[in-house]
């Protein structure tokens, strides 16, 4: 990848996410005044187009299977007139925004200066906003470019590449990242950073002093995160949750499958049924774009349901199996691996998680940073480490 090339692509994402967070910690009355979704999309869009020429032949074989795959769906889109575009595009986003992350494998775009240093200084900001929309009662879910429980999991995702990607980690890292988990009040957003400290910072082969820290600092948020729960839980129990409702409609759509739509789920697009339609009609906001009264799986929130229901148990396997294959080719170690799909897989328990527009731009993000000797720096980091602790 050509040096021009590689500044061209850090300054349009400098750019971008410049523009974002200035008039996101401005717009102290919504999230964002931008049309955060669409900036992003558009951003999306132009990056790919530096790297769409040429695929890395590591992944030919996911290349393969997701082109089959996608093609086919497509087929029966043109093919069934009744399926509108736009609830077709919604189920399978995240298999798309796959597709598109095959062609960055191996292109480093962002040296490692550029990326901590944008990552601070979203940090920086984003603690700001989330900071004076609580303390002066504007929100008490405050978020930056959308939904928190979306910007916090790409937060998380970008803590992990830093943690990734630097041999020494500073702590004001850390530090913002704690204040914005805490301020977010996303509960998801608390579980998966509560899981994230586990895998990334603490050394089961090792139980000293400083890693009891991170133990207690861990369990104190944990705490914290139930803490939330119960107290948002409605008065009649978990029967009132609305991630368990969801559960028992999905648990319904399923109850007369055959082996194959476990394996493979339901045809392209089929609606769910009236039943669940009408119980859940609160969230009409989430149903058919053909206005018809139908919904489809975006309803039921949790992309782990939505991934069941329309790939099967087969399209939730190849989705993170892909997810990890990139990532190691990426040479990114195991243990980052495992911190990166735990965040995914735990956020996907309450929202879309992989199947969002900024957390596809995360991901792009951790793949381009140049950097091709990771888990060396990994074994470096645990060296390190070990020498503070001696001295």
């Amino acid at each position: 990848m050509s040096i021009k090339k590689s500044k061209l692509f850090e300054t349009i994402i400098f750019i971008v996410f410049l523009l974002l967070l200035a008039i996101g910690v401005m717009s102290y009355n919504q999230y964002n005044l931008l049309p955060v979704k669409l900036i992003l999309s558009l951003l999306l869009i132009i990056t790919f187009l530096f790297v769409f020429k040429k695929i890395d032949k590591k992944v030919i074989y996911i290349f393969i299977i997701l082109g089959i795959y996608l093609f086919y769906s497509l087929l029966y889109l043109v093919l069934d007139n009744t399926i509108n575009t736009i609830d077709f595009l919604t189920a399978y986003m995240s298999f798309i925004y796959l597709f598109i992350l095959l062609f960055f494998i191996n292109k480093q775009f962002l040296s490692i200066e550029s990326f901590n240093k944008l990552f601070f200084i979203i940090l920086l900001i984003a603690s700001f906003k989330y900071g004076y929309s609580v303390m002066m009662g504007f929100t008490t879910r405050p978020g930056v470019f959308g939904e928190n429980n979306f910007e916090i999991l790409f937060f998380i995702l970008l803590y992990i590449s830093y943690y990734a990607n630097n041999i020494i980690k500073e702590k004001k890292f850390l530090f913002f990242m704690l204040l914005i988990v805490l301020l977010s009040g996303s509960r998801s957003g608390i579980a998966i950073f509560v899981a994230v400290i586990f895998i990334l910072h603490l050394n089961f082969k090792s139980l000293k002093f400083k890693y009891l820290l991170y133990y207690a600092g861990a369990i104190l948020i944990g705490l914290f995160f139930v803490d939330l729960f119960v107290s948002r839980a409605p008065a009649n129990g978990i029967e009132g949750i609305d991630r368990y409702i969801f559960y028992l409609h999905f648990l319904d759509e399923i109850k007369d499958w055959n082996f194959f739509q476990y394996i493979f789920g339901n045809p392209v697009l089929t609606p769910l049924s009236t039943e669940t339609c009408n119980d859940l009609r609160y969230y009409q906001s989430l149903f058919s774009n053909k206005n018809d009264g139908s919904c489809y799986s975006v309803v039921l929130h949790s992309f782990i349901l939505r991934l069941v229901l329309d790939h099967g148990i087969l399209g939730f396997v190849f989705l993170f199996y892909s997810i990890n294959y990139i990532l190691k080719i990426s040479n990114y170690s195991f243990k980052t691996r495992i911190a990166i799909l735990s965040a995914l897989a735990l956020n996907s328990i309450s929202v879309s998680s992989f199947n969002n527009i900024l957390i596809i731009i995360g991901m792009i993000i951790i793949v381009t940073i140049k950097n091709k000797n990771r888990i060396l720096i990994n074994q470096k980091t645990n060296t390190y480490n070990k020498s503070c602790e001696v001295n």
